[in-house]
């Protein structure tokens, strides 16, 4: 069972209770990790297999494809969705944190209910960020990093999108090293072992000498299963410094 830390740990602390708050949890939060990854991957499939016939891609197909109203409105629904599983992903990871219990069922209550206010505080970062990088590359960074944090209040504390983006900013001031050193490193470890995934089944498509269809099929497979494992990652790695930033600054957990 997990227990949070009582006092403010290091960066190495945060991201060891980083670690155990996914390995105390996973058990619990895969099956939503695994829809989310089929959730990204089922389309994929289902559009290659139209734009590859004979394991070619066909050119023709694949614009035919991009100018399909049918297609965009497919990618938003999917992105919708994906949301609502992340959204509930967090909810059971924090539920966890506090030392609460959730069900699947209420955890998804939580994702859908949150799913128009992480929206838009998604928006509203990716603009900032974008904006931030597009004009002066340093303002871009720093955004990143201290608005990192803007989805947990939304989650964890039913908070609404100013809110949120006050809170994280209130948490990471003067701790922007601190919190990007951990949630940076996290995604280090996501990235390493999703290109390993990405790799081993490139791999495998090339020894065993498996069909264009196998091999995409089978690429597909080893990225639901590497989403399943690293999914909960980063935002185990959010919520511990989110907590941590919080005993820092001597402040009380909200009602969720």
């Amino acid at each position: 069972m997990y227990n949070r830390p009582s006092a403010p740990r290091t960066i190495g602390g945060v991201l060891d209770d980083s670690i155990r708050l996914y390995r105390s949890t996973f058990a619990q939060v895969w099956p939503l990790a695994l829809a989310a990854g089929l959730v990204m991957s089922v389309p994929s499939l289902l559009w290659d297999a139209r734009l590859r016939p004979d394991g070619e891609l066909d050119p023709q197909a694949a614009l035919a494809l991009f100018k399909s109203g049918s297609f965009w409105l497919t990618c938003i629904l999917e992105l919708l969705v994906y949301i609502i599983f992340y959204n509930a992903l967090i909810s059971a990871l924090n539920a966890a944190a506090i030392g609460r219990e959730i069900s699947i069922g209420a955890a998804l209550g939580v994702g859908a209910a949150r799913l128009p206010r992480s929206l838009g505080a998604g928006i509203l970062l990716s603009l900032l960020a974008g904006a931030g990088l597009i004009l002066f590359v340093v303002p871009g960074l720093y955004w990143i990093g201290i608005f990192q944090l803007v989805l947990i209040p939304i989650i964890a504390g039913n908070s609404d999108v100013r809110a949120a983006f006050a809170i994280s900013r209130r948490l990471i001031k003067g701790h922007w090293w601190r919190a990007s050193s951990i949630t940076g490193t996290m995604i280090s470890i996501v990235l390493v072992v999703s290109l390993l995934g990405a790799f081993l089944g490139a791999v495998l498509t090339a020894v065993l000498k498996w069909s264009p269809a196998t091999g995409i099929f089978m690429v597909e497979a080893a990225g639901v299963i590497t989403t399943v494992l690293t999914l909960p990652l980063y935002p185990c790695a959010l919520l511990a410094t989110y907590y941590d930033l919080k005993l820092r600054h001597g402040i009380e957990d909200e009602a969720t």
